[in-house]
C-alpha cells in the first residue's frame, strides 16, 4: 500500500502509476469534468464495483469455509477507485499525504460500503484533508478486512494494463456540440458497455481477456451509441452471439489458409474466444492481461496519477 500511496514512494524505488499520453481516457475524463461535483460522481460510481467483488469474495470464502485472499479482479476495481481519488486529491488537497494519518485502523470497515459512499460524496465539504484522512482510514480498514497485503509493483502493473487496454482512448473522445452532461452520459455508457464485453468474454473463456481492438471493433457502434444506451445494452447479448459466430468463421478460414502461423497469438486468442481451443491452468498466465502491455502505459518516476 505504501508503494502506491506514500508521497515519497518514487524516491525509495516505488512504482508510480499513470499516463503521459494526452488522449488517455483517464486524463480526458479528469480534464473534461471541470466541475468538481461531476468528478466526485464519477469516483463514487467506482465503489459499487468494489462492493460487488467484495461480495463475491465473501461468498467464495463461505463456500470454501476459509478466508480467501482477494483475487485480481478485486485488486483492479480497488485500483480504479484509487486512481479517481487521486485525481480529486490533485484538485482540492494536493498537500495531503497518507503517511501523516494518525488515526488507528481498527474495524472502521465492517462489510458495509454505505459509509465509504457517503464520505466520497461529501469529500469536498469542509476540511478536504480531514475528509481524505477519513476515507483512507476506511480504505485501509477495508484492506485489513479482506486480508490484503498489497504488492505495489504488481498492482501498478495491473492498473496500468486495465485502464489503458480496457478503456481505449478512442471511445472517450468529446464529440462536437457536447456539453458536460452529454459527456458524463457518454462516459457512463461506454464504461457500462465495455464492462459487459469483459464479463461476457470471461463467461465464454473462463480467462480474463484484455479488450483488444479486434474485439472492440466489432462492438464499436454499440459502445459509442450513448444517446440510445438502454437499447444498445439490451441488444448486447444478441450482438455478442453474432460476434462469436463471426470469430468462429474467421478462425475456420484462417486455419484453412496455408499461410496461417501456428504461433500467431491473435489467432490463438480468437480460437479460445470461439471455443475451438481451451487453455490449461498451467498455460493460463500466458493469456494474462500483463502479456498485452501497451507501450503507452508508463511506470516512470514522473507519471501523472500516483507518484
Amino acid at each position: 500500500m505504501a508503494n502506491l500511496l506514500g508521497s515519497d514512494n518514487t524516491e525509495i524505488g516505488g512504482v508510480g502509476v499513470g499516463y503521459k499520453i494526452e488522449t488517455h481516457p483517464v486524463k480526458l475524463i479528469s480534464e473534461k469534468f471541470s466541475d468538481l461535483y461531476s468528478l466526485i460522481l464519477a469516483t463514487y460510481a467506482e465503489i459499487p464495483e468494489i462492493e460487488e467483488e467484495t461480495q463475491l469474495l465473501l461468498e467464495a470464502s463461505d463456500k470454501s469455509q476459509e478466508k480467501l485472499l482477494p483475487n485480481k479482479n478485486w485488486l483492479l476495481e480497488f485500483a480504479d477507485f484509487m486512481v479517481m481519488l487521486k485525481i480529486i486529491m490533485n484538485r482540492i488537497a494536493s498537500n495531503f499525504s497518507i503517511e501523516e494519518i494518525s488515526a488507528s485502523v481498527n474495524g472502521q470497515f465492517s462489510g458495509n460500503f454505505d459509509s465509504l459512499k457517503e464520505k466520497t460524496l461529501n469529500i469536498a465539504e469542509g476540511n478536504a484533508n480531514r475528509n481524505f484522512e477519513a476515507i483512507f482510514v476506511e480504505l485501509l480498514s477495508l484492506l485489513k478486512y479482506v486480508n490484503v497485503d498489497l504488492q505495489g509493483e504488481f498492482l501498478a502493473n495491473l492498473v496500468n494494463h486495465k485502464i489503458y487496454q480496457n478503456r481505449e482512448a478512442r471511445f472517450f473522445q468529446e464529440e462536437e456540440g457536447m456539453n458536460i452532461a452529454d459527456y458524463i452520459l457518454k462516459v457512463k455508457h461506454v464504461m457500462d458497455y465495455l464492462r459487459l464485453i469483459r464479463k461476457k468474454l470471461f463467461e465464454q473463456t473462463h480467462i480474463e481477456f484484455p479488450l483488444r481492438s479486434w474485439i472492440t471493433d466489432y462492438f464499436a457502434d454499440g459502445i459509442l451509441d450513448w444517446r440510445h444506451s438502454e437499447v444498445a445494452i439490451s441488444e448486447f447479448d444478441e450482438k455478442f452471439s453474432a460476434f462469436i459466430g463471426s470469430i468462429s468463421l474467421e478462425v475456420y478460414q484462417s486455419l484453412n489458409d496455408s499461410k496461417a502461423k501456428e504461433n500467431d497469438r491473435i489467432l490463438v486468442s480468437k480460437m479460445i474466444v470461439a471455443g475451438i481451443q481451451t487453455v490449461s491452468p498451467q498455460k493460463e498466465e500466458e493469456f494474462s492481461p500483463l502479456q498485452y502491455y501497451s507501450p503507452n502505459a508508463s511506470l516512470a518516476k514522473d507519471t501523472i496519477l500516483w507518484n
